[in-house]
């Protein structure tokens, strides 16, 4: 044992509400609404099996326990339909419960749609009466139950977005779940992920607020997450039985309510049940500094589109719009790509919809089919036209199906695939590889051929266009050397170059990355003019969450600038 000699001088002391052993603290009672929900409250046994679940009325500041009904089984996930009075419970299958009888009616699947692969969610869509659950198995998907037709669909897959609750608002006429990142020291931070009616994610954000370690991700440990919706907030519920399966410990059982605003991406604790013997781990807040600030002031709201819509019904597009007046001034709209934050490798989350200058218009957004991050479309044939980070396809956006275009022997082997855009006036396919342009004859059993070897400081390609009000392409390429350049080219229809456009300032910094997979960039021609998203992919065990941006780029005038970024 070593033994200083002498005294050992404090020289500080931290005031740090993060080392109080009764951390996380509760807000008061002032700050939250007087309000009531249903939920679930979880009553931990001796082992996870035994976890019993009631369901009734909670307050934000916990559950009415004179409302508490016994729930008969094993179930991990709750939802409930208001306007019939019905609870569903989530276990292999879904059952319709009824509680005065203690009984449980099973919601068959039937032969139309595949069995569950380790259900993660449920929750009830009350504006078009379905039950919807969301899976892990395989890349994971949604599935929808009518409640009128009593049948089942499956909604949309999640290209391998795992999730770990499911929640309906009707507020927001969205669907709502909540997910685990790590910032890069083994210490987890919960993300809110946000999809529309078609399933599509339309956002990915972090949470700030007083999180611990523990907290949650504690499915396979007695207890579960509820994400639930309160108006325009939500109400997150996160219980533990205490048991540690990897090692058989176990503390003290855990409840937390937090309030959570959705747009600032700010939750508030305003109830706990726990002892300070409960095994959280404090280290690992994700709580801004360690003030108690208004949310304004800790976190800028995210811009996105305001515009009204409905839900899309409609069979997807990718024809420009017409210019829409709106407050004495014409804006464009038109299609494109969508990914939201946190944008990773392998698991891209993409959507297609409609767009305004100001960001997308999140209730048209449609899945993706899994693994495609660019799309071209042909509007003579109603044909969309897709790439992954390796080959070409057709793509059927309503059947979320893909059939590869192998290029054969007649053109060399694609590489880096980084630009696709269709040829209106030619009725033919082009593609952006490694060094080459590709073209594909559609109306000729899509026959590929090499249009151009393009200049070797292209040879780093981000993306690829025909615009044909003036019958030219332009090609987005980066080169390295001291620094990253990105040029923006006009080419002739045979691919010759005409004239360059450096794209220059702090705004460009980072977006494109180091290869064509490192950012899901699109050049869109729209009314003699282009526009760029780009969506870099986060990479690192970090997971930094990336800045998406819109620019406008005017040909006539060789203006750019940014219209949106998120």
């Amino acid at each position: 044992v070593y033994q200083p000699k002498g005294t050992i001088p404090v020289t500080e002391v931290r005031d740090d509400p993060k080392l109080d052993p009764d951390f996380p603290q509760v807000d008061p009672k002032e700050k939250f609404p007087e309000t009531s929900f249903p939920a679930v409250h979880f009553v931990p046994g001796q082992f996870p099996h035994e976890t019993a679940a009631t369901v009734g009325e909670y307050t934000l500041q916990g559950p009415q326990l004179d409302t508490l009904k016994t729930v008969k089984g094993q179930y991990a996930h709750f939802a409930f339909d208001p306007d019939a009075k019905q609870w569903y419970g989530l276990k292999h299958s879904v059952f319709a419960l009824d509680l005065k009888q203690q009984t449980a009616t099973e919601l068959p699947l039937g032969m139309d749609v595949p069995e569950f692969s380790h259900a993660c969610g449920l929750a009830f869509d009350t504006k078009r009466k379905r039950v919807v659950v969301a899976t892990l198995g395989g890349e994971g998907f949604l599935y929808a139950y009518s409640v009128e037709d009593q049948k089942w669909s499956v909604l949309a897959s999640l290209n391998n977005l795992d999730l770990n609750n499911l929640c309906y608002s009707p507020h927001h006429d969205a669907y709502f779940s909540m997910a685990l990142d790590y910032d890069g020291n083994s210490h987890t931070i919960p993300a809110l992920i946000r999809l529309n009616a078609a399933g599509a994610v339309t956002s990915r954000d972090r949470l700030v607020g007083p999180f611990v370690d523990g907290m949650f991700g504690d499915r396979h440990r007695g207890g579960g997450v509820q994400l639930l919706p309160l108006g325009e907030q939500l109400v997150l519920i996160s219980s533990s039985s205490g048991y540690d399966p990897n090692d058989g410990s176990r503390s003290d059982p855990a409840t937390f309510i937090f309030h959570v605003d959705p747009k600032l991406g700010f939750a508030r604790l305003s109830w706990k049940s726990t002892s300070n013997k409960a095994k959280l781990k404090s280290p690992a807040v994700n709580d801004g500094d360690s003030s108690r600030t208004e949310p304004s002031e800790r976190r800028t709201p995210v811009r996105v589109s305001t515009l009204p819509s409905v839900p899309n019904t409609t069979s997807p597009s990718a024809e420009p719009k017409t210019a829409v007046k709106k407050d004495g001034v014409f804006e464009l709209r038109f299609h494109g790509p969508y990914f939201p934050g946190n944008t990773r490798i392998g698991q891209s989350n993409g959507s297609w919809g409609e767009f305004t200058l100001t960001g997308p218009d999140l209730n048209t957004l449609r899945p993706m089919p899994k693994g495609i991050v660019r799309m071209a479309f042909d509007a003579e044939k109603k044909q969309f036209y897709g790439l992954d980070h390796q080959n070409v396809f057709q793509v059927d956006l309503v059947k979320q199906t893909t059939t590869e275009l192998e290029i054969g022997t007649d053109a060399p082997q694609l590489s880096w695939p980084a630009g696709i855009t269709f040829d209106s006036k030619r009725r033919r396919l082009l593609v952006l590889g490694s060094g080459l342009i590709y073209q594909c004859d559609v109306d000729k059993e899509h026959k590929w051929s090499v249009l151009r070897e393009v200049h070797r400081h292209w040879a780093h390609g981000r993306g690829l266009v025909y615009e044909p009000q003036s019958d030219a392409l332009f090609l987005l390429s980066q080169s390295f050397g001291g620094q990253m350049d990105y040029t923006l080219t006009r080419l002739d229809n045979e691919g010759a170059a005409v004239k360059t456009k450096t794209l220059a300032g702090p705004e460009f910094a980072g977006l494109f990355g180091r290869s064509p997979a490192d950012s899901n960039s699109q050049l869109i021609a729209v009314d003699g003019k282009l526009i760029l998203l780009a969506y870099p992919s986060e990479r690192g065990e970090a997971q930094t969450p990336a800045r998406s941006s819109m620019f406008l780029y005017d040909p006539k005038t060789d203006r750019v600038q940014m219209t949106w970024e998120k």
